[in-house]
Parts: C-alpha cells; structure tokens; sequence
C-alpha cells in the first residue's frame, strides 16, 4: 500500500515510494507487477498512470 498523510500529499512521496518499491522488485528477480486500487480513487489511477501501469483486464 502506498499511503502518504494528508499534510505530505502532493510533494511526490507515494511516486518515491513505488520507485523503490519497483527497483527493489527488479533486483529481486521479479518480472510482472501488477498494482489495485479502488476504481474511484483518481489520485492512485493518476499516479500509477505516470508510472507506466496501463489498464488491463483481470487475469486469473
């Protein structure tokens, strides 16, 4: 979960976050990372965009 406190919002922390969190998983090998949000939250759709994440339907 990538969650910032309101006061901090907006300075660029949750995307700081999720590049440490990506690159930690690239050096451990992993090759898919998928990310869930609730389908209203904007700011997370917004974020994980920027990041490169693309929709996709679900896979099982």
């Amino acid at each position: 979960m990538t969650g910032v406190r309101a006061g901090y919002r907006g300075r660029g922390i949750s995307v700081a976050m999720k590049a440490f969190g990506l690159r930690f998983a690239e050096l451990c090998g992993v090759a898919k990372v998928r990310t869930f949000h609730h389908p209203a939250n904007a700011n997370a759709i917004a974020l994980n965009r920027t990041m490169g994440y693309v929709d996709a339907e679900w896979e099982l």
